[in-house]
């Protein structure tokens, strides 16, 4: 499936959008970055709350470790945010390590189409009363350019995370 907008949101909602009309109610799917930061290997530890009935959207957390100090505090900041803003109760918003039913997909029409995909994503699984949990996965220190600016794309997600009160 190829997308032909740029754009961290466009790339998921195309991706969910095809894989939630090709695939069953059972399926799990799950979503990791491909920049080599996450461990193919922690794709079971995310989707056995979910084979076991715990959960019905399960996100990774990173711990911030083999982060730089500035993606780390970026990263906490957001989170910390989001969480106060939004009564989120998830300590790594910005992990792009999930797993999650394949009707849960269906269900949630995210408008972002940036790199807060991530928080709207998890708001409305947690305002439609999903039953959302976290699990500690590795994180490995990221190969080649990154693509994110640290200001401008968090000043983004702090925009977006203050638009999102609004909202719901």
């Amino acid at each position: 499936m190829w997308e032909p907008k740029k754009g961290y949101g466009y790339a998921m909602q195309s991706g969910l959008c095809y894989i939630s009309t090709v695939y069953s109610e059972n399926t799990i799917i799950v979503i990791l970055d491909a920049d080599g930061t996450y461990e193919i290997k922690d794709i079971i530890k995310l989707m056995e709350p979910i084979v076991k009935g715990e959960a019905d959207f399960v996100t990774g957390n990173r711990q911030f470790k083999n982060m730089s100090f500035k993606t780390r505090f970026g990263n906490k900041f957001i989170s910390k945010f989001a969480n106060l803003c939004l009564g989120l109760g998830v300590i790594d918003t910005q992990s792009g390590m999930k797993a999650l039913k394949v009707e849960l997909a269906k269900k949630l029409k995210v408008k972002t189409n940036g790199i807060s995909w991530q928080i709207e994503f998890i708001t409305q699984a947690k305002r439609e009363g999903v039953r959302i949990k976290e699990i500690p996965i590795s994180y490995n220190c990221r190969t080649g350019k990154k693509k994110l600016g640290r200001i401008k794309d968090g000043l983004y997600e702090v925009y977006s995370i203050i638009k999102m009160i609004e909202v719901w």
